[in-house]
């Protein structure tokens, strides 16, 4: 007897009707989540490949209008930091002419100017200290050399050779160096030949080991 295989077609026309009714209502869904017509190539290649050039576009004008903001933000601390020291400049001027005036005597004009002082001292403050996340807005002065203070003796790190070397400055305090440590190079008469002697005017080379805390100069920069 012969096998027949019986097939239900209406069947399978209606499990093939269902999954295309199951990926429109899929793709219909997405639409609707996401507000956009075309979510993916398979919606529209062309379409596609535009609206993702012009949401390129769209993110980096967001990005040049964020950009934008933040600079006004920083024109504007430096605006009225201006402002500030044209306020300032404008009590030194009347300080200025009243002290003029014949009928103070030297101990008025002494105390004016302790008040002249202190109006400059605050512009001055405001000139090094206007900053926006942390770049200086109204100085912008670039030091062309690099100042060290000599220290043979390393106490922050080991010295195993126990060479001489030189620390970056950390203002005032030696106590807390700032840096990585140099180690200073001399000649066949043990002169350092890396480094300036920042106490003499100009900069001048060594003829023998600093002293403990001087300050030095880099050789590779520029003394000014």
């Amino acid at each position: 007897m012969s096998m027949v295989i019986a097939n239900n077609m209406p069947a399978l026309n209606a499990l093939n009707t269902l999954g295309r009714n199951t990926k429109d209502l899929s793709k219909a869904l997405k639409q609707a989540a996401s507000g956009q017509k075309i979510n993916s190539a398979g919606d529209d290649a062309s379409g596609y490949a535009i609206s993702e050039r012009m949401r390129a576009q769209l993110r980096g004008l967001s990005q040049c209008n964020a950009n934008t903001k933040t600079g006004h933000s920083m024109l504007n601390i430096a605006s009225k930091a201006i402002d500030e020291q044209v306020s300032i400049f404008q009590k030194v001027n009347i300080v200025t002419l009243k002290a003029s005036d014949d009928t103070y005597t030297d101990v008025d004009r002494a105390t004016l100017q302790k008040e002249l002082d202190q109006l400059l001292d605050q512009s001055e403050s405001i000139a090094q200290e206007t900053t926006y996340n942390g770049k200086y807005l109204l100085n912008q002065r670039v030091i062309s050399r690099k100042e060290f203070y000599f220290d043979p003796d390393i106490p922050y790190r080991p010295n195993k050779n126990a060479e001489p070397v030189i620390a970056q400055a950390a203002g005032a305090n030696f106590t807390v160096p700032r840096g990585n440590y140099v180690a200073i190079a001399t000649d066949g008469s043990g002169n350092p030949t890396n480094i300036w002697d920042a106490n003499i005017t100009g900069g001048a080379d060594y003829t023998s080991l600093p002293t403990v805390g001087d300050y030095v100069w880099d050789k590779g920069t520029v003394p000014v």
